[in-house]
């Protein structure tokens, strides 16, 4: 029999770098300002930042889950760093098809998440999965404020060890999207957001508080 398994929401920018900072803003780390195509701007931030991360000199090769933009952007960037073998998201899930889970929609408990990613581990022999998950869209119009609208998109950035069979890391990335005339692309978004995601894998965020 078949086993199922919840399917993870995807979300998924070129990007031309405007500034960098570190300014601690509303709980979270803010990193960098990315500078739209339509004149608009992307400011990311973080809930921890630091060094920290799932991708220890131990792990060397990477399964990628979830299909879209954001999860292809953190794929190339990971690939280009000549460090890892990096399963893309289409090569992960062809490589659960093969053992004949069926991911369907919902959430995961606990449970389920370990046997879920545990089953990836297995299909893909990688050393770590990593995926994210989408918490929202937060809108603000500014009708009445000269500040220009904005949409701040939530994502938790979590990494299962194929070693303890469970996550071991998580973090939280915030993208706040300024408008400027017509909404940017939701493909230049996820874009931003891959990258912003490979720089905190990699080590390139500072930790919050350490500007």
């Amino acid at each position: 029999m078949a086993l199922t398994f919840p399917l993870l929401s995807g979300c998924a920018a070129a990007l031309v770098p405007m500034t960098i900072g570190m300014v601690a803003v509303s709980g979270f780390q803010a990193y960098k300002t990315i500078q739209l195509t339509t004149g608009g701007s992307a400011k990311v931030a973080f809930d921890t930042g630091g060094s920290s991360t799932p991708l220890t000199p131990e792990v060397r090769r990477v399964a990628v889950w979830q299909n879209g933009a954001r999860e292809i952007r953190l794929t190339e960037r990971l690939l280009a760093t000549g460090r890892f073998e990096v399963l893309s998201p289409n090569a992960t899930a062809e490589a659960l098809r093969k053992t004949g889970a069926q991911p369907v929609a919902g959430a995961m408990t606990s449970q389920e998440q370990a046997t879920f990613y545990g089953a990836i581990c297995k299909a893909t022999k990688a050393d770590v999965v990593l995926f994210a998950g989408d918490q929202g869209i937060n809108f603000n119009s500014n009708m009445w404020s000269l500040e220009r609208a904005n949409n701040t998109r939530v994502i938790d950035l979590s990494a299962f060890s194929c070693t303890a069979n469970s996550i071991t890391w998580t973090d939280r990335m915030n993208v706040k999207v300024e408008v400027a005339g017509s909404a940017p692309p939701e493909g230049e978004i996820a874009r931003v957001a891959g990258d912003a995601w490979a720089d905190r894998l990699l080590g390139q965020v500072p930790e919050a508080g350490k500007a």
